[in-house]
């Protein structure tokens, strides 16, 4: 009975170490694709959700909010980021932590809300990448 139960934890630890390993490497995949990307906007897993475009689009920022908006120029669809502190704040990036953000998502007929803490995975001048690994998804934002 004993060989049984240590058979069944052994199967069963390895079954959990190998699906942790799946999500990590599959969600690592979508993380390495999203510093490729260069449009500002919003993706998850891998495609953009939102892509910024300065011919047809606005862009509002407002510092004193920590938010960043972009919206069609109709107003068709948009994403908007309240952030807990923007990238560029003191002690950003490089010390380690996650910027809380709030995304309102809008594409034209519902709307979507998520609340993620973001870990700055790349940044260019005023560009930065911010990644939630878990939910597999990102923010390029152009500030």
């Amino acid at each position: 009975m004993k060989d049984f139960i240590r058979a069944i934890l052994v199967c069963s630890a390895c079954c959990a170490f190998f699906s942790c390993e799946d999500f990590f490497m599959e969600n690592s995949d979508y993380a390495e694709k999203f510093v490729t990307m260069y449009d500002a906007g919003f993706v998850r897993d891998g495609d953009y959700l939102y892509r910024y475009s300065e011919a047809e689009c606005q862009k509002v920022v407002n510092a004193g909010r920590q938010m960043l908006r972009y919206q069609d120029d109709d107003q068709g669809s948009y994403v908007h980021f309240e952030m807990s502190s923007f990238p560029m704040s003191e002690g950003m990036p490089g010390d380690g932590g996650a910027i809380d953000t709030k995304i309102i998502w809008f594409d034209g007929s519902k709307t979507d809300v998520f609340i993620l803490p973001l870990a700055i995975m790349k940044e260019e001048g005023e560009k930065y990448w911010l990644w939630n690994m878990e939910s597999r998804m990102g923010i390029i934002a152009e500030f």
